[in-house]
């Protein structure tokens, strides 16, 4: 997208001084796998499989940017292959990386998720073949490649969705479902609105179920800090009931910010490998969906910095934002953005929030824009992205809130924010998973 290098416009108000700030790190419960080839080969061994001997097995990777992704699909496909099975992997990504087959061929590379890798084919297109209707008459689409295969394995993470609240939310269903709907079979279930989404997704599903083609489920939790806890290959006749437990879990242990309010959230990047809706709404609430359920701490402004190297200039989540930058415009993909945002019939996931020239120049008019925040006494917290909420940085005035807290660590003290001759905000360091 070409953008100006600079907007000029006054700040007017900008002679005040940012309060200093501090490093910390949020505690949560560290429970992990470590040995994700070892889990994944004993949940498989644990299946009643029918002989696969020369069978084709369609595999799903998707567009999140699941911890171990790309080492549990080799894990699956290596188990399968011991049963003599013809393993194959499809990107399920509905209408993700701008709604092409080389675009989510490519976004999945980024996952480290190739043929050499995985030592299997990947078959990627946006054909697809319709499966049947659900009893509500809304008709169900499968990726091409998949539904001409002699089975489908679902593998996918079981999270908290970022715009509707229901039994089954994120997870091997909805892969089904949205992901290898591709953009037609996506754009048919977007279309009666997240609130539909509760009961669409297992009615859909069940279309899936009916086919006989779902061999089994893989389902992965991951704790707050972004690992996988879980991995679980769940019987077909079980996606849905077990997708329930999976989801409670998740909602119990994911990350959130242990803070009572946030004048000014500062996300260094936001994106598609982050979250569905680019920034977390479980975490930051406001979901552009207007959906209810996402009951946060109050945030009164969000300034957000980038977009993720792996979102591939996906910037759908933006209009979550009160604050961008010139960097931030000059990284964004609109079409990528804006079919994401059709498709999903949430277009206000992809307004243009006020464009600020530099990181400094957007904290500071979300400080002087705060409705009576006053500059000195800012609660301002920097995070990395709404998936890495263990190390982060905060200002002044929540030390003596979180001093004796022992869900935090103080790992420094405080200092004035660091900024270079450009008025880039100095970022964290990445977060180790």
């Amino acid at each position: 997208m070409q953008f100006p290098d600079s907007i000029d416009y006054k700040l007017g108000g900008d002679d005040f001084d940012l309060p200093r700030v501090f490093k910390a790190r949020q505690l949560f419960a560290r429970d992990r796998i470590e040995d994700i080839e070892a889990e994944v080969a004993g949940q498989m061994d644990k299946l009643s499989l029918p002989a696969l001997e020369g069978k084709r097995v369609a595999l799903t990777a998707g567009s999140r940017g699941v911890a171990d992704q790309a080492r549990i699909l080799k894990a699956v496909a290596d188990r399968l292959k011991g049963r003599g099975a013809r393993p194959f992997i499809v990107p399920g990504m509905g209408s993700h990386a701008g709604a092409t087959a080389e675009g989510q061929r490519e976004f999945i590379a980024g996952y480290g998720i190739t043929e050499e890798s995985m030592g299997v084919p990947i078959l990627s297109c946006m054909d697809t073949v319709r499966l049947g209707t659900t009893p509500s008459g809304v008709p169900v689409y499968c990726d091409r490649n998949a539904a001409e295969a002699d089975y489908i394995l679902p593998v996918h993470r079981v999270k908290p969705h970022t715009d509707f609240k229901g039994e089954v939310e994120s997870g091997p269903s909805k892969m089904l479902v949205i992901g290898l709907g591709k953009h037609l079979g996506a754009t048919y279930i977007h279309n009666l609105g997240f609130s539909a989404f509760a009961r669409l997704i297992p009615e859909a599903a069940r279309v899936f179920f009916a086919t006989g083609k779902i061999l089994a489920g893989v389902a992965v939790v991951e704790n707050a800090y972004d690992q996988t806890m879980i991995i679980e290959a769940i019987p077909t006749p079980d996606i849905l009931e077990r997708e329930k437990i999976l989801l409670a879990k998740s909602k119990e242990v994911m990350a959130k910010f242990h803070l009572d309010s946030i004048d000014v959230l500062v996300i260094e990047e936001i994106g598609k490998d982050v979250s569905g809706a680019g920034m977390d709404s479980n975490i930051v609430g406001n979901p552009a969906s207007g959906e209810p359920g996402f009951d946060v701490i109050p945030i009164r402004r969000i300034a957000v910095l980038g977009i993720s190297e792996l979102s591939h200039g996906n910037g759908i989540g933006l209009g979550m934002a009160h604050l961008v930058t010139v960097d931030f415009m000059k990284q964004l993909d609109i079409a990528a953005t804006y079919i994401n945002s059709i498709t999903s019939r949430v277009i206000e996931g992809a307004r243009i929030p006020l464009v600020a020239n530099s990181d400094l120049d957007a904290i500071k008019i979300g400080v002087f824009c705060g409705m009576g925040v006053e500059p000195a006494r800012a609660k301002i917290v920097q995070i990395t992205n709404t998936l890495a909420l263990g190390d982060l940085v905060l200002s002044e005035p929540y030390l003596p809130l979180i001093r004796d807290d022992r869900r935090f660590e103080v790992l420094s003290e405080p200092e004035p924010m660091r900024f270079d001759a450009g008025g880039r905000l100095a970022r964290l360091p990445r977060q180790a998973h």
